[in-house]
């Protein structure tokens, strides 16, 4: 089975509600950058329901490069979303995150986190896998990854050991 780039609305994925928590996790290192560190991930989880049951989750993450984009902020935005997106076709997200996109310009962790929310309940609707919208791939995925910058042999063991589970 083939998918479109685009998603295409189907009778029954309307969208019922947007719910939300934060998730605050210890790192097993501490994460650092030139503008600054941290022990704790901190985000906020976004849970879409469609009217058929049908549900998929997003991740609104923190960053440095974002410091305005707090947990507060992305769940005041989800909040004030949420009530709006009631009753919205979920096929409808590309377009509905581009009203998104224009409306918070400022807080894109915000809005790829209740993309990606869409994006799966609408999947989970229309019974398709998420690999097969990624053209299908199974066994080989790209991605970035954080690798640590350091010659010191008691950093990078504990790093090398991770990777490799």
């Amino acid at each position: 089975m083939k998918m479109k780039g685009i998603a295409e609305t189907m009778p029954g994925d309307e969208i019922e509600s947007i719910r939300f928590r934060q998730m605050v996790r210890p790192l097993k290192t501490a994460f650092s950058t030139a503008l600054g560190h941290k022990n704790n991930m901190q985000s906020v989880i976004v849970e879409a329901r469609l009217n058929d049951g049908s549900k998929g989750r997003g991740e609104c993450a923190t960053s440095f490069v974002l410091p305005h984009e707090t947990p507060e902020r992305i769940k005041r935005i989800l909040g004030e979303e949420g009530p709006r997106l009631r009753g919205k076709k979920a096929g409808d997200f590309p377009g509905t995150v581009s009203a998104l996109r224009e409306k918070y310009p400022s807080c894109p962790m915000t809005v790829s986190g209740l993309e990606i929310a869409l994006f799966r309940a609408w999947l989970a609707h229309t019974g398709r896998p998420e690999s097969l919208w990624f053209g299908g791939a199974l066994s080989r995925i790209e991605t970035d990854i954080t690798i640590p910058h350091t010659t010191d042999e008691n950093i990078l063991r504990p790093w090398v050991g991770r990777a490799a589970r």
